[in-house]
């Protein structure tokens, strides 16, 4: 598989390092399972997660001016 190069650009230069640590001193370990959502659109989000391992798929939707 070829890596797509400007996947996750903003992550260049921007030091995480401190949420790392304060995820692992004062989180809480969490397994999802397939299909299973941390987070559902149109509801205020409660959780910050710090991905250990594998990765999720999120979605982003944007809406023209006329709403749709």
């Amino acid at each position: 598989m070829t890596p797509i190069k400007h996947f996750n650009t903003y992550k260049e230069g921007l030091d995480l390092e401190f949420l790392r640590e304060y995820c692992m001193e004062h989180g809480e370990l969490r397994t999802f399972e397939r299909g299973e959502t941390l987070e559902d659109a149109g509801e205020p989000a409660q959780w910050v997660a710090f991905m250990e391992r594998r990765c999720f798929k999120y979605v982003t939707r944007s809406y023209s001016k006329a709403g749709t």
